[in-house]
């Protein structure tokens, strides 16, 4: 199981602050140079369309979310050309104190986890929402699904089948990276997470692309056709899960 840090290769602060957690827990680890926009080829423009994230999501992706997206699938490629499942870290988390404890357990428990098409989540960016637990990883954690999307892409274990189709499903973008991740019955990955919280967000802003979205002016109409496609995700979210239980 190889563990990246993706990060800006510039965030040497950032570098230095996260690296000096990870030595501390005496975790192994590599930095994954993070994309800018200015890197950013025509091949991975040409995958957008802001028209239509526009007109279904209400929103339009900044600089910094595209970037990120294709930082996030250049790990993914990393994974499936190296035949390696990956643990990867955003550079503004915080870890838990008992992080080598959890490493060292998922990485025993990891071949009968990691079954086809697998990503785990070490996080949920969105607090409050119910978890269901599925067994434990060791005393203080868990593992199982929340039954709602909880967003958030700061940290999770990825396997080569789930990155694989992770990629072969992002051909047209339409939305964060985190969100796309959660979106189940496109790419067919299946999502497990661990309770608590492994990963935190640091009181530090990121430099990969958590600048919030460029929202625009929307008309009545508009307001009901975002959330007639927000209602039709659901449901589809909904009856995938049903039918994959």
């Amino acid at each position: 199981m190889k563990i990246f840090v993706l990060s800006l290769k510039r965030s040497t602060e950032r570098r230095e602050r996260i690296e000096a957690a990870l030595s501390a827990a005496n975790i192994d680890f590599e930095f994954f140079d993070a994309i800018t926009p200015q890197e950013l080829s025509h091949e991975q423009r040409s995958r957008l369309n802001p028209a239509k994230t526009r007109y279904l999501k209400g929103y339009e992706l900044t600089e910094g979310e595209i970037a990120c997206f294709f930082s996030h699938m250049a790990i993914w490629q990393w994974s499936v050309q190296h035949k390696q499942d990956v643990l990867v870290l955003e550079d503004n988390v915080d870890i838990h104190q008992q992080f080598a404890s959890f490493v060292t357990d998922l990485s025993k428990a990891r071949p009968p986890l990691m079954k086809s098409r697998t990503l785990i989540k070490l996080a949920a960016s969105k607090k409050g929402v119910p978890f269901k637990k599925a067994s434990c990883l060791n005393d203080t954690f868990a593992l199982g699904t929340y039954v709602r999307p909880t967003t958030g892409a700061m940290g999770y274990l990825i396997s080569t089948t789930a990155a694989q189709s992770l990629i072969e499903h992002a051909k047209e973008i339409l939305a964060p990276v985190d969100d796309y991740m959660e979106k189940v019955w496109i790419h067919k990955v299946n999502i497990v997470s661990v309770y608590p919280d492994v990963v935190s967000r640091a009181a530090i802003p990121s430099t990969i692309g958590r600048i919030r979205k460029n929202k625009i002016t929307l008309t009545l109409a508009d307001k009901m056709l975002i959330e007639a496609f927000r209602f039709y995700e659901q449901m589809r979210r909904k009856v995938y899960t049903l039918i994959n239980r």
